[in-house]
């Protein structure tokens, strides 16, 4: 749940019994365990992910295989996260959108949930420019 708002997955579910086109579900799917659990209690034919992906863009694989399998991945290693970062600005750079903002914003969001991360976040924040950004998130 994000922002405070609750989303009614009854309101889902009642549509899909309604309507002959696919019901796509949305909110409060934040995990892969939420994944399921909406797709069971609505019968909805998909699920859409938004605010849960930022940062984390594991997680479509992540639910991908825990509805496949029932079965949890194991999760990467901060050390893979953070070279999924620098393959992330590569391909930034590569179709020429590199930008300092965008980068500052997702190397922050990549930082989530790893040992010292909030000083890491402030450093982040003081860095002036892309070049120290990618030095500080190879110190990770």
């Amino acid at each position: 749940m994000f922002g405070g708002v609750k989303y009614n997955w009854d309101v889902i579910g009642k549509l899909k019994n309604e309507l002959s086109i696919p019901v796509i579900a949305n909110g409060d799917i934040v995990d892969e365990r939420s994944a399921g659990k909406v797709l069971e209690y609505t019968g909805c034919d998909g699920i859409m992910i938004g605010r849960a992906a930022i940062g984390n863009p594991y997680i479509f694989k992540r639910i991908e295989h825990y509805l496949r399998t029932g079965k949890y991945l194991e999760p990467l290693s901060k050390e893979e996260q953070v070279n999924d970062f620098f393959d992330y600005v590569s391909l930034l750079n590569k179709f020429n959108i590199l930008d300092y903002a965008n980068i500052k914003l997702h190397a922050k969001w990549f930082t989530k949930g790893i040992n010292r991360g909030k000083s890491v976040r402030t450093r982040i924040n003081a860095a002036d420019n892309i070049d120290t950004i990618m030095e500080i998130m190879g110190e990770i």
